[in-house]
C-alpha cells in the first residue's frame, strides 16, 4: 500500500462516453516509458521518459548508479513514509467526520517527501503546503 510504484500502469484509463456521444480513450503517450538516463529535454512537445533508478522490485537498474544510504537511514525514511501513511487515514477520517473542514491526503507521495527532505541541510528552509506533511515529519 505505501509503494504505489507505477499505478497508472497497473490501472489504465477506461473509455469512457463524452458529452458527445463519442468514446474517449485517450492515453497519456508516455506511461510506461522509462530511462535510466538522466538527461534534460530542450524540445517542448517531444514525448519524454520517466527518470528511474529502481524497477518496481526494488532492483537498481544501472550498476553505475550507487545509493548512499546507510541501512539507519533507511529504516528511518521507511518509518517516516508509514508515519505519514497513518497520520493521513486519521486525518482524513476526521474531516469525512466534519471534525476537520478540509484535508489533503498523502497517499502515493510519500516517497516524493520523504527522498526530498532527506537531500536537505538542517540550516535549510522548509515552506511547507498542504501536501508537503512529510517533509515537515522527516
Amino acid at each position: 500500500r505505501l509503494f504505489r510504484v507505477n499505478r497508472a500502469l497497473e490501472h489504465q484509463p477506461q473509455a469512457r462516453p463524452m458529452c458527445d456521444g463519442q468514446v474517449d480513450n485517450a492515453k497519456h503517450p508516455n506511461i510506461g516509458k522509462f530511462s535510466t538516463e538522466l538527461s534534460f529535454k530542450h524540445k517542448f512537445g517531444e514525448p519524454f521518459e520517466t527518470y528511474r533508478v529502481m524497477d518496481e522490485n526494488g532492483v537498481v537498474l544501472d550498476p553505475n548508479v550507487s545509493i548512499d544510504i546507510d541501512k539507519e537511514e533507511a529504516v528511518h525514511m521507511y518509518t517516516t513514509m508509514l508515519r505519514l501513511n497513518v497520520m493521513d487515514s486519521i486525518l482524513y477520517e476526521a474531516q469525512r467526520q466534519g471534525r476537520l473542514s478540509f484535508y489533503m491526503t498523502n497517499y502515493g507521495e510519500e516517497a516524493t517527501h520523504i527522498g526530498s527532505a532527506a537531500a536537505l541541510k538542517p540550516q535549510d528552509v522548509i515552506f511547507g503546503q498542504y501536501r508537503e506533511a512529510g517533509v515537515l515529519l522527516y
